[in-house]
């Protein structure tokens, strides 16, 4: 029968204890509402801050290089929400100087926090790739990917056959999983209930 005000960064004490989050940006208050859309709304503030922060020079780039990446859910557009059963796709721009006959792609999509939960690449998938010279767009589609609420980042590795990296761009893009109030944490499950006669 009590009012408890929770001050926190902690996101998940924020989904698991409140039923109302007020987020402040700035000294503003930036939305006032459901605690999961609350948390969304933060991860996308400090991305906002993460990326303004990032000098376009700021990494040191060899023959090869990410471009760019985006990720979206097929049939949506970049920017959408990545459903619980969608596809998602993960498209990748590359370019090297001259040419590169023996090279990997690799993703790795992890939580805000850090946690890895979904990594990959073209030589773990046995996929024959011809020589890299120039642009090149590539594609990764996961199938029925099952991701809890919240914002997924995507860094994407180029590198040679032997592990090497040649060029690493973290947190290349991101995407998010919309709010499920019947649960919370990084794997989708639809939960059911019931109660046993002794």
């Amino acid at each position: 029968g009590r009012t408890i005000i929770l001050v926190t960064h902690s996101l998940g004490q924020v989904q698991e204890l409140c039923d109302r989050a007020v987020l402040l940006n700035r000294g503003t208050v930036e939305f006032d509402g459901n605690p999961n859309e609350a948390v969304a709304r933060f991860r996308n503030v400090l991305e906002d801050r993460r990326l303004a922060d990032v000098p376009a020079d700021k990494i040191e780039v060899r023959e090869g290089k990410v471009v760019s990446a985006v990720a979206f859910a097929v049939g949506g557009q970049v920017g959408d929400h990545v459903a619980p059963g969608s596809d998602l796709r993960i498209r990748i721009d590359l370019s090297h100087e001259s040419v590169m006959t023996d090279w990997v792609c690799a993703i790795e999509i992890g939580s805000p926090l850090g946690q890895i939960v979904y990594a990959t690449t073209t030589k773990r998938m046995g996929v024959p790739l011809t020589p890299l010279s120039g642009r090149r767009t590539v594609e990764f589609t996961l199938r029925d990917v099952r991701f809890g609420t919240g914002k997924y980042f995507v860094n994407v590795s180029l590198m040679d056959t032997l592990g090497r990296h040649l060029h690493d761009f973290p947190q290349a893009c991101s995407f998010d999983v919309p709010d499920y109030p019947f649960a919370v944490g990084l794997a989708h499950a639809k939960p059911e209930f019931a109660e046993l006669d002794n």
